[in-house]
């Protein structure tokens, strides 16, 4: 049985990609800060050997052979957290879990990175200063013998997610009728549903050990890109929603593309599809936020 050591178990990625790994019959240990909700893994908590993320050498310590250290944990700064703070999370944390994992012979180090471009916020320039090291340590032959994978995930969606982040703060606003201040909404953005990320993350973890030794980087999406105006007339259409859409209110962020889209020619090669459409996606996250709402 193949052991595998998470961060970021609690939330929204790993709450829904620890149930696929436990299905595939994988051994989870995971890191956990003390004041960290079990909530979203009440189901099965009790199936994952649970670790202080205080003490990060005590599972290597514990267990003779860990083979895969997946890194998901995250902080976007949206609870107005310091810069240190989000350095910290973002890229002292995972760089201290890879030397680990170097020094204790882990095969594999898979990080969740994002498409983001590193101007456009702290968290995005945390994101791509540890994907800089990655490239310098896998340049330098010093990540022996771990294998690197880095996977650039697009605008990923789905119930149970942080109501900051866009879909869900649209998909709440139109059941509750709401007005919604939005920009021009002329950017476009590759939108992948929860269950295609988890998929993506099950055939990486399938097929990693004939992967090249160094670094690999996936773009993860549905490779297809949607205006933000026609996504938000989507769902408020989807919805019944008589709240008010007010295009132009805000501004962009500075930095902030005009358009994104994954090519995933190098996830296809290993034999995975995006399954949900961005309908579908839609149709199932509303219908499982409606119950929630109770609207």
């Amino acid at each position: 049985m193949e052991k595998i050591l998470l961060t970021g178990a609690t939330g929204f990625l790993g709450s829904h990609l620890i149930p696929k790994l436990l299905e595939y019959n994988y051994s989870i240990l995971a890191y956990k800060r003390p004041s960290s909700s079990l909530e979203k893994c009440a189901a099965f908590s009790d199936k994952i050997t649970w670790y202080d993320s205080q003490n990060l050498e005590q599972p290597f310590r514990e267990h003779a052979k860990i083979h895969h250290i997946l890194h998901l944990a995250t902080c976007y700064g949206r609870n107005e957290e310091t810069i240190s703070h989000i350095i910290e999370t973002n890229f002292l944390f995972p760089m201290r879990l890879l030397e680990l994992g170097i020094r204790y012979q882990v095969d594999n180090f898979i990080n969740a990175d994002t498409f983001w471009p590193e101007a456009l916020s702290d968290y995005s320039a945390s994101k791509a200063q540890f994907l800089a090291w990655l490239k310098i340590l896998a340049d330098t032959n010093r990540i022996n013998p771990v294998r690197l994978i880095n996977l650039k995930i697009e605008h990923m969606y789905g119930p149970g997610d942080s109501g900051k982040k866009f879909i869900p703060y649209v998909v709440s606003a139109c059941l509750r009728n709401q007005t919604i201040k939005l920009t021009d909404g002329e950017q476009s953005r590759d939108f992948i549903y929860i269950d295609d990320v988890v998929s993506a993350f099950i055939v990486i973890l399938k097929t990693v050990f004939t992967f090249e030794a160094g670094l690999t980087v996936f773009a993860v999406g549905s490779a297809e890109s949607v205006l933000i105006k026609d996504i938000v007339k989507k769902i408020h259409m989807m919805t019944n929603s008589h709240s008010e859409l007010l295009f132009g209110a805000i501004k962009k962020r500075e930095h902030e593309p005009d358009s994104s889209v994954a090519d995933i020619t190098e996830l296809t090669a290993l034999g995975w599809f995006p399954q949900y459409s961005l309908h579908l996606g839609l149709q199932k996250m509303i219908e499982i936020e409606r119950g929630n709402h109770d609207v």
